[in-house]
């Protein structure tokens, strides 16, 4: 069970960390800065 919530948490960890980088890149952040 332990091992699966660390599972859990990284997804959970990895999916926001995707939404943030697809909403900044949204905005153009991304683009600017390059």
């Amino acid at each position: 069970m332990t091992i699966w919530n660390k599972a859990v948490d990284k997804w959970g960890v990895w999916q926001a960390a995707q939404h943030i980088a697809k909403k900044y890149d949204d905005d153009g952040y991304l683009r600017k800065k390059k």
